[in-house]
């Protein structure tokens, strides 16, 4: 006998598509950042910020560039963190979109709130590839049963 429920939950696991996240809910997500920690609201660059809404999804010659979820939660830090598309808190979206990624597709994420903003900083200031942001973000998820 076919157990269904134990195909769908490995599905969710190895998915073949991902839920993305959308310019409005980036947007809602930077807004809640900054009413929460301070600083300006606003987007400075609006192609820059396009970048970060498509970046996850972006293929060549029909492969995706990014296939596995870690790096396209990555993806979605980089862009965020590195391009300064908001006029304040950018590196604090840039984490907080990432996590709300792997959320979206059934991953947990627990990290010290010092420990995560260690990370951050380094990750900026040392300019870290994206192999080596998804391996940190790898490292502390987990996936939701």
């Amino acid at each position: 006998m076919i157990n269904i429920e134990l195909i769908l939950r490995n599905l969710r696991k190895d998915k073949l598509s991902y839920e993305y996240l959308n310019s409005e809910e980036i947007l809602r997500i930077h807004a809640l950042v900054i009413d929460e920690t301070g600083g300006s609201h606003g987007v400075r660059d609006l192609n820059l910020f396009e970048s970060i809404v498509q970046r996850p999804m972006m293929q060549f010659g029909g492969q995706e560039l990014y296939v596995n979820i870690f790096d396209k939660a990555a993806t979605y830090f980089d862009s965020c963190a590195h391009h300064h598309v908001f006029i304040d808190g950018n590196k604090r979206t840039a984490i907080s979109i990432a996590i709300r990624f792997l959320y979206l597709n059934g991953y947990g994420v627990s990290i010290k709130k010092g420990d995560m903003w260690n990370f951050v900083v380094k990750a900026v200031k040392n300019k870290y590839s994206i192999s080596k942001i998804a391996d940190w973000l790898k490292k502390h998820s987990t996936a939701e049963k």
